[in-house]
């Protein structure tokens, strides 16, 4: 399936209604294997696009923290994924910033 730049702009509208729990139990770091789990997953159930989503590890949890994850569709597209924590639990937003 390609990715059209109509569809990243769904997409994007997507992440940025997102909010994500990904943390338990109070841990110093953001748990980066949950983050892209939910993004593949609201990928798929929003839009039905398969990716693949790579998040840098050992993040802080600290509001307002940012970082940026990859993201890769089946066929090939590349995406930024923008991700800030909006608060000291793990909640995290996303959206998509970039496409190539």
């Amino acid at each position: 399936m390609a990715l059209s730049i109509g569809l990243v702009r769904q997409l994007a509208t997507i992440g940025l209604a997102t909010t994500v729990f990904v943390a338990c139990a109070a841990p110093t770091v953001l748990d980066g294997a949950k983050v892209q789990q939910q993004i593949v997953g609201e990928f798929q159930q929003e839009a039905g696009v398969t990716v693949s989503v790579t998040c840098p590890g050992d993040q802080p949890i600290q509001q307002g923290n940012v970082f940026v994850c990859t993201a890769v569709a089946v066929d090939g597209t590349n995406l930024v994924i923008t991700v800030t924590q909006t608060d000291n639990a793990g909640n995290v937003n996303w959206q998509i910033t970039g496409a190539e």
